[in-house]
């Protein structure tokens, strides 16, 4: 008769080996089982919806002044931080972002002024713009985050040529921090317009 294979021994496991070790996220917290298996539990926080309208305010309305945009009311006698948490609460439901469009006619309801670009006087004489500029303006200040780019904007600013009184009126205006351009994005154009 044939002799049986003996089965395989499974290998044993190394009394001296150290414990793997686990990373805990800030937030969450290491529980022992009684099956000695790790286990997270992960703590959650509720987020106040001040604080949530508060900081897209400083993203989008950082150009103003503080205490303006704090103590400001519409006609109808809405806070700017009302308005932002009403909106928050309606794009929250779709699943989307607050849109570009809010944001703008949140500074013209609420007569939000003071920012630098408010005070250039816009040139007199009608002059053409170049198309590849305005093409430029534009992707800058895309409305779809996704497709808004200041790269061709950047590339204009780098190989400028002469422009027309009108075209630096548009570029110093299109650089300036607004709902549709960054705070890093603004600095980074400026600081090509001006070299």
């Amino acid at each position: 008769m044939a002799k049986k294979a003996a089965p395989r021994a499974k290998p044993k496991p190394v009394a001296d080996a150290p414990p793997k070790r686990l990373l805990v996220k800030k937030g969450q917290r290491l529980l022992k089982s009684t099956d000695s298996c790790d286990k997270f539990q992960r703590r959650l926080f509720r987020r106040s919806s001040d604080e949530v309208a508060e900081r897209a305010m400083t993203l989008k309305l950082g150009m103003f002044d503080k205490r303006q945009v704090e103590d400001n009311r519409d006609e109808d006698g809405t806070r700017i931080i009302a308005a932002v948490k009403n909106m928050q609460k309606e794009v929250k439901a779709v699943g989307r972002h607050i849109p570009l469009s809010f944001w703008s006619n949140l500074i013209s309801r609420h007569k939000l002024v003071g920012s630098i670009h408010d005070s250039l006087e816009a040139p007199t004489d009608q002059e053409p713009v170049s198309p590849k500029l305005d093409a430029a303006v534009k992707a800058a200040h895309n409305p779809n985050p996704a497709v808004r780019s200041a790269a061709p904007l950047m590339r204009i600013l780098a190989y400028k040529e002469d422009c027309s009184r009108t075209e630096f009126y548009g570029l110093v205006k299109a650089c300036f921090e607004s709902p549709s351009m960054s705070k890093p994005m603004s600095k980074r154009l400026l600081t090509g317009l001006l070299a």
